[in-house]
């Protein structure tokens, strides 16, 4: 495994933003759904290091390589011999290890209704996500940057286009934030442990919003880690069609939020 504090001295921050996404595509008595999430922790290096430390005797002790909070939900890979009970206490004692952790988080979900097939939505969710999370930076010295790790398995969505979305914060986004925003790259959750807990917010965001759209109670496991979320961002679209100027953020709005 690599350790936060090894990723944070390679790519020269102090602070490491961790991301993670899911889509659902459903259908409901008005048609197509997609609820696309990007969600994320933000902390400094060394706080990684007490939940990894955590965590990682957490997976042992179960004799696990690796959470992933759908297989854990679904009772699927690791988790196929698992009872529900168990699977349930295993997915709140990982909340309990978040919320105990001064970290923060935020996460950016976008439902749309639209009888095409749409894309972008992966995108304008990590555009606000970086930026939520560049944002809690701005308490500290200026030239302090946040480095991004983002789930290689997300380079397959519209959210694989990291690169473009780091330059585009770093060329047009406000200039308080524009100097925060430092080198981004994807790595396995498998080898970094923190994108786990950056699964299991985005997991637990999705079955959120799916509760919400179908009359169903929150997430409790949502609710206990509110304590360590910050902005987050929830959006729902009506298209008739593919609409390309879905992938327009006003960036200087979004900065709003946190004034």
């Amino acid at each position: 495994m690599t350790p936060a504090v090894e990723l944070a001295a390679a790519l020269h921050a102090r602070f490491l933003a961790m991301l993670e996404a899911y889509a659902d595509d459903s259908i409901s008595s008005e048609g197509e759904l997609r609820v696309s999430v990007v969600a994320g922790w933000f902390g400094e290096a060394d706080v990684w290091r007490s939940l990894e430390d955590r965590w990682i005797a957490i997976l042992e002790r179960e004799h696990i390589q690796e959470f992933k909070a759908s297989d854990c939900h679904s009772s699927q890979g690791e988790f196929s011999e698992w009872d529900k009970p168990r699977r349930i206490a295993l997915r709140q004692e990982l909340v309990g290890v978040i919320s105990e952790t001064p970290i923060h988080g935020t996460t950016a979900t976008l439902t749309i209704a639209t009888r095409g097939t749409q894309h972008a939505s992966y995108k304008i969710c990590l555009i606000y996500a970086l930026l939520n999370l560049t944002g809690f930076a701005r308490g500290f010295r200026p030239q302090e940057r946040v480095a991004y790790i983002v789930d290689e398995r997300m380079k397959g969505s519209g959210a694989g286009d990291l690169e473009a979305v780091r330059h585009q914060l770093r060329t047009t986004g406000p200039s308080e934030f524009r100097r925060r925003v430092g080198p981004a790259a994807y790595d396995s959750s498998a080898e970094v442990i923190p994108l786990q807990a950056a699964d299991l917010l985005a997991h637990e965001c999705l079955l959120n919003r799916l509760n919400e759209l179908h009359g169903a109670p929150p997430r409790m496991e949502l609710a206990r880690m509110k304590n360590r979320l910050g902005p987050c961002k929830s959006l729902h679209i009506e298209l008739d069609d593919d609409d390309p100027d879905l992938q327009f953020v006003d960036l200087d709005q979004m900065a709003n939020d946190w004034t």
